[in-house]
């Protein structure tokens, strides 16, 4: 998305022995990197949401580990961060507010620059728009227009042609009656192609994306209220992408519509709210060509039922619902199994008149799963804590009480700190806005389970992935032995990566501590690797130990915070080296005294010109020592 780099300056002869160093350790690294994948001496975890409980001994850590206090593994997937606690009052965020009469949100990495953006639509201002990201904590958005169709409603985020960027899917109410999706084109600014999905389709609130039929396409759902029908349109492919129709079921007054695999038996189920029938339905797929289904009423009392989710709110394994309905009604029905699947229904809260929109997330990172609520009647956005238990006990807590005309919400991880936000559209106040609703409790640990590594293995290198701000902390202990039952005691703390100092024994288990002294920042970590020591490489190449190289946030746009330690005062020269091996930057070049140092890159070359996006290297030297870190610049 940004120009290329302007013609490169002559360089010096330093800068001549800096490049020619790091091109011996990108070489060094690949060739390391291929022995390693042949020899598969290596263990990694880089997901913990299947959650605790998993003592081992395990092949693979997997998804799963032994135990945590104080941590979140379920919020955003993929990540370990600090839990939190509900602020007393949010922190309320102004998004925009200069259209007239605002319905859908949706929530994506649209640019593909590592942040989440949004989405939004607004029936009567006749526009679809995106708000970019800009990465900062907290965020600022730029607004673009997509579009501008009259009538813009429902809308979702998908990856609709498989071309690695999100596609925006969107339900016309009147005049358009449509069904249409706009194609990310790429670019900078961004640029949108217009394909219509279904010519006449009235009065879609809400609209969903998923692969209804597991052909590895992303498929469209969508109910009609004054249609009173629920439909999906199969992606058949080709370019442009052709569409199929296929009625699921007549629903008065359908409203909401989402898809997952309820009973696991490996295909898709649809979960419906309709309001005119004041019914809560889920449609069981039969399979074939096309689909047929099988209704089965969960509630039929539910009055004014407007929207549905799909989670595993108890958490005992299988996928239970949550809805809201008109009257003021926010509710939650367990799954309890069976066949017809029984269900159990809980009243969250009696308070949500006008109930548009339910959404469930984990939103203070507790690992279970929060529900959140639009109530358009009484003006309010809210979100119900979940606290466990049996039944669960649930604690409101209002984002805002004059929210006027709240119709949708949903949640991400907008400033990138490792909890969720809430994100809303109030219809008669015409704004979108963005809530901070919790702060990050002090400390936090999590036990691994016990892998097998199998015997003879070389694993004596430990690494991360991790972004640690300032104020907070990561260390790592592991233990190993080749009795699983008596791992022995653990290691003393490990806080840079590096070897072990000899191969590990074949049982091993880590545990990973998390601290903060800002309960605005939480350390987040990716990813952890054990690997097989690198015998050969010279010492005084990669002393990582010595200068704890990182970089946050990685990939970025555009700026990158690059931290490293001194353990005594020295001279100091940081470079950007690309690809090819040509210093592009020269960050630091002068002496600084013993401690933690962070220096700012803005992703400009020498000259001043933004660069453009692809994977480069730090170099930082010291008294004839180099270290590298690779970074990834995303425009």
């Amino acid at each position: 998305m940004g120009r290329e780099a302007g013609a490169q300056r002559p360089r010096d002869l330093r800068k001549g022995r800096c490049m020619m160093r790091l091109r011996v350790l990108i070489l060094a690294t690949l060739i390391l990197s291929l022995a390693g994948a042949a020899a598969a001496d290596e263990a990694a975890q880089s997901d913990w949401s299947g959650g605790d409980g998993a003592t081992g001994p395990v092949g693979d850590w997997a998804d799963e580990f032994d135990t945590s206090t104080g941590l979140s593994w379920l919020a955003l997937p993929g990540q370990v961060a600090l839990s939190s606690s509900a602020l007393t009052t949010p922190v309320e965020h102004l998004i925009d507010s200069s259209h007239v009469g605002v319905i859908g949100v949706a929530v994506g990495d649209i640019d593909g620059d590592g942040d989440t953006d949004i989405v939004g639509t607004a029936s009567q201002s006749g526009v679809i728009v995106w708000w970019e990201n800009d990465g900062d904590n907290p965020p600022s958005f730029t607004e673009y227009t997509v579009s501008t169709p009259p009538g813009a409603a429902g809308v979702d985020v998908a990856d609709i042609d498989n071309d690695g960027r999100l596609d925006i899917v969107v339900a016309l109410d009147e005049p358009r009656n449509k069904i249409v999706w706009r194609r990310n084109e790429g670019g900078d600014p961004i640029t949108w192609g217009a394909y219509t999905i279904e010519g006449t389709w009235r009065q879609a609130w809400e609209i969903a994306t998923g692969d209804v039929n597991g052909d590895g396409n992303m498929d469209v759902m969508c109910p009609s209220w004054s249609g009173a029908r629920v439909s999906w349109w199969e992606n058949d492919g080709g370019d442009p992408i052709t569409w199929t129709s296929h009625v699921v079921a007549a629903v008065t007054g359908a409203h909401s519509v989402r898809g997952a695999d309820i009973d696991e038996d490996g295909d898709m189920d649809l979960a419906v709210a309709a309001g005119a029938a004041n019914k809560i339905l889920v449609y069981w797929s039969d399979g074939g060509d096309p689909i047929s289904w099988t209704a089965q009423e969960v509630e039929t009392g539910f009055i004014g039922a407007r929207s549905v989710r799909i989670a595993d709110i108890d958490q005992d394994g299988d996928l239970d619902l949550a809805g809201i309905s008109w009257t003021s009604d926010v509710a939650w029905w367990s799954n309890d199994g069976g066949d017809p699947v029984v269900w159990t229904k809980q009243t969250i809260s009696t308070y949500a008149q006008g109930g548009h929109c339910v959404y469930v997330a984990d939103m203070n990172g507790d690992n279970r799963p929060d529900v959140l609520g639009a109530c358009s009647e009484n003006n309010r956005m809210a979100w119900w804590e979940n606290g466990g238990g049996d039944p669960i006990v649930w604690t409101m807590h209002a984002l805002n009480d004059a929210y006027e005309g709240a119709i949708t919400v949903r949640a991400a991880d907008l400033d990138q700190d490792g909890d969720l936000e809430a994100v809303g559209a109030a219809w008669i106040a015409g704004r979108y806005d963005w809530w901070e609703t919790s702060e990050f409790e002090s400390s936090g640990e999590l036990t691994s389970s016990v892998l097998d590594a199998g015997a003879g293995n070389e694993l004596g290198e430990i690494a991360w992935t991790a972004a640690e701000p300032a104020g907070t902390g990561i260390t790592f202990q592991v233990r190993s032995s080749n009795d699983p039952g008596d791992l022995g005691t653990w290691s003393g703390d490990i806080t840079a990566p590096g070897s072990l100092g000899a191969a590990l024994d074949r049982y091993i288990q880590y545990r990973v501590m998390m601290e903060t002294t800002d309960p605005a920042r939480s350390p987040v970590l990716e990813e952890i690797t054990f690997s097989s020591s690198q015998a050969g490489v010279e010492t005084d190449v990669i002393d990582i130990s010595a200068s704890r190289l990182s970089a946050q946030p990685n990939p970025f746009n555009p700026h990158v915070f690059i931290s490293f330690g001194l353990k005594t005062a020295d001279k100091v020269r940081l470079c950007v080296v690309d690809v090819r091996g040509r210093m592009v930057r020269q960050i630091a070049d002068r002496s600084l005294e013993a401690g933690d140092h962070q220096l700012g890159w803005d992703g400009r070359d020498d000259c001043g010109q933004p660069l453009s996006s692809g994977v480069y290297w730090l170099c930082l030297e010291r008294a004839g020592v180099t270290e590298t870190r690779e970074v990834v610049l995303l425009r």
